[in-house]
């Protein structure tokens, strides 16, 4: 009975967002919501989760994704007078800004891309123009594209365990919505080419920036640029491990789309420069990281950098950018040399420790 109640309720909250008169209450509803997606550890056993999985209505569909458009307009805009220079601390300004209600959107973001397939259409699709005569007035800005926007501030704040686990909820909504086939296609699709707003934190060789990434480009570049400026400016000796995992098998996943298709990724090098940076921190930090969770964390990033060398020749620009990038290789071997003679090291600390190991009664 308990679970019939949960099953209807959700089918009510559901229906709210289906109606523009309800939307002063649809914050309220979407509270309930994320409450009966959550309520249970086990997803076979959540109703609420198995209706949301099923639901095909595009009005609610389309509700929820209103709704999400509106929330990150605001934040966008609040956190756009933080690089206007309005605020000093970009920590302070996300934690400012995300309250209790910022976080229940997340976590219904998430488990909404992860379970139903339409709502990732709906998020990735640009808006209607009701101006049929002029077809310039179609936006191509999309609300993935505002949630980019969103996550460039999200990640640049990583000061408390709060804001790692915000940043989290973020990698895996991106990860939640590049898994779906429709999203991968408009975000490679030439005819969607916009440009997106990306917050870029301080660093030793650059001040602060908030703008376009350049010339409108593929939706695909941008998210390239945002998951590259991640996993640059969040090298430290507390290493957020699963951060990076993410982030790795977000771009593994494009690059495969990317491989399959046969599309030419222009903005190549500061992606595959920061895949060598994060190995060369990984190698030089190893006696003071986690040693079994930095050898995993290696691997997964030499499995990106081997899918260049292996596949480079069907997503880089050329001919040119593919002996170039084996020219990279070349120039930053010591890298590769001091990951080898680490492997060499536990190998033959293995290898003694085999020799070492006293025999048993019968030799073995």
């Amino acid at each position: 009975m308990p679970e019939n109640f949960f099953y209807q309720r959700s089918n009510q909250f559901y229906v709210w967002f289906r109606l523009n008169e309800l939307v002063e209450f649809q914050g309220k509803a979407l509270v309930m919501v994320v409450i009966l997606l959550y309520h249970k550890n086990n997803p076979s056993d959540n109703l609420a989760l198995e209706k949301l999985a099923q639901l095909e209505d595009n009005v609610i569909l389309i509700g929820f994704g209103h709704y999400i458009n509106t929330w990150l307009a605001n934040c966008n805009e609040m956190f756009n007078l933080f690089a206007r220079g309005y605020a000093d601390d970009i920590h302070n300004e996300v934690t400012k800004y995300h309250s209790p209600m910022s976080l229940n959107c997340l976590l219904f973001l998430y488990k909404t891309a992860l379970n139903n397939k339409h709502f990732v259409v709906a998020l990735t699709s640009p808006p209607k123009s009701e101006d049929d005569e002029n077809p310039e007035a179609n936006t191509k800005h999309t609300t993935f594209t505002s949630f980019l926007t969103y996550c460039s501030f999200v990640l640049a704040s990583f000061e408390t365990d709060l804001a790692k686990n915000r940043a989290k909820l973020c990698l895996l909504v991106l990860w939640s919505i590049v898994e779906e086939p429709y999203a991968q296609n408009v975000m490679n699709d030439v005819n969607m080419s916009t440009s997106v707003h990306l917050y870029k934190a301080p660093m030793l060789h650059r001040p602060a920036s908030y703008g376009p990434n350049g010339p409108p480009t593929l939706i695909a570049e941008s998210l390239f640029e945002l998951l590259t400026e991640f996993n640059q400016a969040h090298l430290m000796l507390q290493f957020p491990f699963e951060h990076y995992h993410l982030s790795l098998s977000i771009i593994h996943r494009m690059l495969i789309y990317q491989k399959k298709y046969r599309i030419r990724m222009k903005k190549w090098r500061p992606l595959f420069n920061g895949l060598v940076s994060l190995l060369n921190y990984l190698a030089h930090h190893q006696t003071k990281l986690d040693a079994v969770k930095s050898l995993q964390l290696t691997y997964r990033v030499l499995i990106v950098v081997n899918f260049f060398i292996t596949y480079g020749d069907t997503f880089l620009p050329d001919a040119t950018a593919y002996d170039f990038l084996y020219y990279e290789i070349s120039r930053q071997d010591n890298v590769f040399q001091r990951l080898n003679n680490i492997v060499e090291t536990r190998l033959d600390s293995v290898n003694k420790l085999h020799d070492d190991k006293p025999m048993g009664m019968f030799g073995d």
